[in-house]
């Protein structure tokens, strides 16, 4: 805006600048070759509920719509928090939060790398440290120290029982049924 004295009163009074109308002129004429979309170009519906989820309801993300569903009526929580904490459900709802006080680090601890697919064993008598365990099957997740003997059914009427003896998941002896 300009300013100008007016001459019937000789007060000052605002102009509009005609460049600035032109430039105003000039970048609706671009918007509209765009195709009418711009930054920010967004418009909803003519009557919605406060504190209700907005959301698109074109593809190209210039037209909102009320969803009719509170952002509270979700999941509520606390007023306060500490971050890093553990949140769990408070009642049988499933729609408000607690923070339990428990950081979820002291929970469980492992290693700093593992391999995607091996299984996680415990690691000490802690209950909250875990290790690599290996992939199944491999010696590293077989269980060590423990010895197991398998008796197997006679395979005549007249015949001895055979056994299988396991140590430390590894077969060490046999003897055939007869």
């Amino acid at each position: 805006m300009l300013e100008e004295i007016d001459p019937k009163t000789g007060q000052k009074i605002s102009v509009f600048n005609p460049v600035w109308l032109n430039w105003f002129i000039d970048l609706a004429a671009i918007i509209t070759q765009a195709g009418g979309n711009s930054v920010g170009n967004v418009t909803g519906p003519a009557v919605s509920s406060p504190g209700d989820i907005a959301v698109f309801s074109n593809v190209n993300g210039t037209v909102l719509k009320d969803v009719s569903l509170a952002a509270a009526a979700i999941v509520t929580g606390p007023a306060t928090a500490t971050g890093g904490d553990v949140a769990v459900y408070d009642g049988t709802t499933g729609k408000l939060l607690k923070d339990t006080s428990l950081v979820a680090a002291d929970l469980v601890s492992g290693p700093a790398s593992a391999v995607d697919g091996n299984v996680a064993l415990f690691d000490g008598v802690t209950g909250k440290l875990i290790k690599d365990g290996g992939t199944l099957g491999t010696a590293a997740f077989i269980a060590k120290g423990i010895t197991a003997t398998i008796t197997t059914a006679k395979l005549t009427s007249g015949g001895t029982n055979g056994s299988m003896v396991f140590t430390d998941g590894i077969l060490t002896s046999q003897v055939a049924a007869t």
